[in-house]
């Protein structure tokens, strides 16, 4: 019983919305994802608008990745390896990824073959966020080490 409330309570997370998509309180997923989106006429067309969003945000969680490298580099005035740190990154790196794709193989198995689109929607809007999120956290970090 435990596992399948905690099962519900996943699913719940992922695929919770708010109520209204353009509502005030309502944040853009990437500088020009709403109009792109009114302006679709197809899934395709909102696929690439998503694939723009995406790649907005990866821009900027791997200029996070590269601010923590330059980090790693110059431990002037810290007591860390440089090797060990820029491992410590790439590990960040390699498991922040594996998370997205995780939760993604999720989104698609939920949906199964019987709504492709759906699945395939749901999951880019997963990973769009999700990259949005990491690189907001990461790139918070870097400037606060950089202090």
């Amino acid at each position: 019983m435990r596992k399948i409330f905690m099962l519900c309570c996943i699913v719940t997370a992922l695929f919770s919305r708010p109520v209204c998509s353009f509502g005030a309180d309502y944040e853009e997923l990437a500088p020009g994802y709403n109009s792109c989106m009114e302006s679709a006429t197809g899934t395709y067309e909102m696929l690439q608008c998503g694939h723009k969003a995406y790649q907005y945000w990866e821009e900027e969680l791997n200029e996070s990745y590269k601010r923590l490298r330059w980090i790693c580099n110059n431990p002037e005035g810290h007591d860390y390896s440089t090797e060990q740190c820029l491992k410590q990154v790439g590990t960040l790196e390699k498991n922040c990824q594996e998370y997205r794709n995780q939760a993604m193989e999720f989104i698609h198995m939920f949906y199964g073959r019987d709504d492709e689109m759906t699945a395939r929607l749901e999951a880019q809007r997963f990973n769009i966020t999700g990259a949005r999120q990491q690189a907001r956290e990461l790139g918070e970090l870097g400037r606060m080490l950089l202090k």
